[in-house]
């Protein structure tokens, strides 16, 4: 199954504390000041901490709700209505981040793959 977009954490195949693996070749990301992104040298198995959620958001909204696990649904609120009539949001380009793994990596760094990148381990 692909996860795209905002998934909430119930609709998700594991959680915080499952072990999974990243194959060799994955992009991942970093908080790490000098080493933003990169790519996996050998194939790991990491312990997930927690999962962002993804995103699905507006164009014209993105920096102010980027990664905050805001989808379409969230927009429809009276509060937003009066801002973007809803028929305008219907046209505008939305902005999909699908869900992130994140776990605690060297340095205490937290370093986060594409959900749909990992598989999880069997348990035996």
């Amino acid at each position: 199954m692909e996860f795209v977009g905002y998934c909430p954490n119930q609709k998700l195949p594991f959680g915080p504390g499952a072990m999974v693996i990243i194959p060799k070749g994955t992009t991942f990301t970093s908080t790490h000041p000098q080493k933003h992104s990169g790519v996996t040298k050998k194939t790991m198995k990491i312990r997930v901490n927690h999962i962002l959620p993804g995103c699905e958001i507006p164009e014209s909204e993105k920096e102010y709700r980027r990664n905050h696990g805001r989808n379409v649904d969230d927009l429809k609120t009276k509060e937003v209505e009066r801002k973007y009539p809803w028929g305008i949001l219907k046209e505008t380009v939305y902005v999909v981040s699908n869900p992130e793994v994140r776990w605690a990596g060297t340095g205490g760094y937290w370093f986060g793959v594409d959900i749909n990148a990992v598989k999880p381990v069997e348990s035996v």
